[in-house]
């Protein structure tokens, strides 16, 4: 039996945030739900089995860009998504931050959201069993 992934949605949009968690939820993930940026950075330290951050780019406090550039200099790296209404042009200036980051269009595709979730935590799982080899 497979362990079904931790997913971290950060977003500042109730509405948005309970329709994350209501379709990674129906798929079987198990989900964490933060307000910004700066609460995400709390779950984390507090929950060490979170597998993947599910983030929102503009909320208060902090927002997407800062969070993904503290998961980069982390010492326990998180998986993360970019779920946006930004267009590919406005993203453009967040090529750093962004960079190997995968980027999720809002309004979204629930299946196609799912399969960019799969394949991300795929690749994470096989990174992490060929660093252990």
């Amino acid at each position: 039996m497979t362990k079904m992934a931790r997913v971290l949605i950060v977003e500042d949009q109730l509405a948005a945030r309970v329709l994350l968690k209501s379709v990674l939820s129906r798929a079987g993930y198990q989900t964490i739900l933060a307000e910004n940026g700066a609460e995400a950075l709390e779950q984390l330290r507090l929950d060490p089995s979170i597998d993947i951050v599910v983030t929102d780019i503009d909320m208060p406090k902090m927002d997407g860009i800062e969070l993904l550039s503290r998961l980069a200099a982390a010492t326990r790296p998180v998986a993360a998504i970019v779920v946006t209404v930004y267009s590919v042009r406005e993203r453009a200036s967040w090529a750093d931050a962004l960079h190997g980051v995968d980027v999720v269009e809002k309004p979204f595709d629930a299946y196609s959201f799912l399969q960019t979730l799969d394949r991300v935590l795929a690749a994470e799982s096989l990174a992490a069993s060929s660093s252990t080899q």
